[in-house]
């Protein structure tokens, strides 16, 4: 962080370095009230879209799984075991074969989905940490804007220096009082 500039302000720049900084300041202070507002409206904190995209990960695993395991559990391997069994072969094959297709190919679509949404999820979260850091970034500066604005206010002005009655001259040598 960079030390604070505490160099005097001429006299001609001083109103227009004073006029300048408040006019920062309100930028500031306006671009850190619009930031904050949406962090304030956010649906969940940083916990909550952490959870959310872990659970997201986890149920396109089990999804992707249950497309490699489906032959073997109890809805679906009813209709591998129809595809295997002798008794059905004259009822035709390739219904049942893409019935099975179509089902594993509807798992690993839903996975997917739930992949690309945990990975949206992932994104969401990273931008809210960024969004935070910088309305930090932006009120670190607007108080130091503040912190300059209030040097300078307090820096006697030349003119009020030129207005101070002069120092009175010292007395002749030979007038004494004692």
């Amino acid at each position: 962080m960079e030390a604070p500039n505490t160099a005097r302000v001429e006299p001609g720049n001083r109103e227009e370095e004073i006029q300048f900084l408040r006019s920062e300041m309100d930028r500031w202070n306006e671009l850190v009230r619009k930031i904050r507002v949406p962090m304030a409206m956010r649906m969940m904190s940083q916990g909550g879209w952490l959870l959310l995209e872990t659970c997201l990960y986890l149920l396109s695993l089990a999804f992707f799984a249950l497309a490699w395991f489906s032959p073997k559990i109890y809805p679906f391997y009813l209709l591998e075991e129809f595809l295997t069994a002798r008794e059905y072969l004259p009822l035709g094959r390739t219904t049942a074969e893409d019935l099975q297709l179509a089902q594993i190919l509807l798992f690993i679509l839903i996975g997917l989905i739930l992949f690309l949404l945990a990975r949206m999820v992932r994104l969401v979260r990273a931008k809210n940490a960024q969004i935070h850091h910088l309305a930090q970034e932006a009120r670190e500066l607007s108080l130091r804007i503040q912190k300059r604005l209030a040097q300078i206010s307090e820096e006697p002005q030349a003119s009020d220096r030129d207005e101070l009655p002069a120092p009175l001259p010292p007395p002749p040598p030979g007038d004494q009082y004692f």
